[in-house]
């Protein structure tokens, strides 16, 4: 029986010491003062009158009906300094990022829908407001077959412009 005692309180402490929160010495620590904290990006509510970027995934011109996803799309720098990512970071180094945010909106599309691409390359326009050179509908639909990025302009909630946005 004495030689029992111990096995169980010994096993009684390794189970105790699973619990326990692992102690970090001070220099693993990460001090707040060296990195600043990260944001998280945010995506517009697509309502009202606005003007941001998306993913096209779908162009219904016959229901007058788009399926977008709302994303930020801005150069690698910019990106980086907006949310606070240190610049060694690969991304920060990129032409471009986009920054998805996995919500899906469908929205109305207006009876003149303006439609712009880049057409040659001569009308790239921004990379806030997108392309300049008059589009059709099947253009349109091939760029929401290839999940495109653009540039899109709600008025009332009514999807009444979209932009190509050129990417390097």
């Amino acid at each position: 029986m004495r030689r029992l005692l111990p096995v169980p309180l010994l096993l009684l402490l390794a189970v105790a010491a699973c619990g326990a929160t692992p102690a970090v010495s001070p220099s693993a620590q990460a001090s707040p003062a060296a990195s600043p904290t990260r944001l998280l990006p945010t995506f517009p509510e697509l309502t009202g009158d606005l003007t941001t970027t998306a993913k096209l995934l779908s162009f219904d011109p016959a229901n007058k009906a788009a399926v977008v996803e709302p994303i930020i799309f801005q150069t690698g720098p910019d990106y980086c300094k907006a949310l606070h990512i240190s610049p060694v970071e690969a991304r920060c180094s990129q032409e471009v990022v986009i920054d998805a945010s996995n919500t899906r909106v469908t929205l109305p599309m207006a009876t003149k829908l303006d439609m712009r691409d880049i057409g040659d390359g001569s009308c790239a326009g921004t990379m806030t407001g997108g392309s300049t050179c008059k589009s059709t509908t099947g253009y349109m639909a091939r760029l929401a077959g290839d999940d495109a990025a653009v540039s899109i302009t709600l008025q009332a909630g009514t999807l009444v412009r979209i932009a190509e946005l050129y990417q390097p």
